[in-house]
């Protein structure tokens, strides 16, 4: 680059005028100040290499020329919609505060409203063996794919199923429900109901 002369202003005036009616005519490397030299293929070629590359490789960047990301850079780039409604899955559980009754009160009313049959569970005190669970003993959970459940607190077959539903009162009555129901008399809880028992499932 130090053999190119340096463009004077007449130089770029008269490039700028001499073509600028006629795009077709080609610059004449005659009329072109005498101090300038010609550019030539190689310094074309040499220009042409030495400018930016779309196609960076990764591996040609050095640790020293990347910034460091702070905590709210990440933030932004792990939620970008952060004005969009999230969806359950980033809903934290810390940021769901406890119903109050008139929470439920302003949610029975509207599902009324809108003929939606709504209810609440709410459960203050857990089973003991001396009063144990009456799901084994009076009703049974049936899944969407035909399979019978202990209760809709398990209300997945994948954990615990007493088999796929055909005739209702052949599992009602099968072995294994009444051995299910024997362990809940015994106080030996089944594992998958220590939950709901005091002292079972802390």
């Amino acid at each position: 680059m130090d053999d190119l002369g340096e463009l004077s202003q007449d130089d770029i005036d008269s490039l700028l005028n001499s073509n600028a009616t006629d795009q077709d005519d080609p610059i004449d490397a005659d009329d072109l100040d005498d101090d300038m030299e010609l550019i030539s293929q190689d310094d074309i070629d040499s220009l042409m290499n030495d400018s930016a590359d779309p196609d960076v490789d990764l591996e040609d960047i050095e640790e020293d020329d990347i910034g460091e990301l702070s905590q709210d850079d990440i933030d932004s780039l792990m939620n970008p919609s952060s004005d969009e409604d999230p969806t359950n899955d980033e809903v934290d559980d810390d940021d769901i505060g406890e119903l109050s009754q008139n929470d439920i009160d302003g949610l029975l009313a509207e599902s009324r409203a809108l003929d939606i049959d709504l209810s609440f569970w709410d459960i203050t005190t857990k089973y003991t063996t001396d009063s144990p669970c009456p799901w084994p003993f009076e009703r049974a959970f049936i899944s969407s794919d035909k399979k019978v459940v202990p209760c809709c607190m398990i209300g997945n077959p994948d954990i615990y199923s007493f088999g796929t539903l055909g005739d209702f009162n052949e599992i009602w009555n099968s072995g294994q429900y009444e051995e299910f129901r024997r362990a809940h008399l015994s106080g030996n809880i089944p594992q998958v109901c220590k939950y709901c028992y005091e002292g079972e499932g802390e």
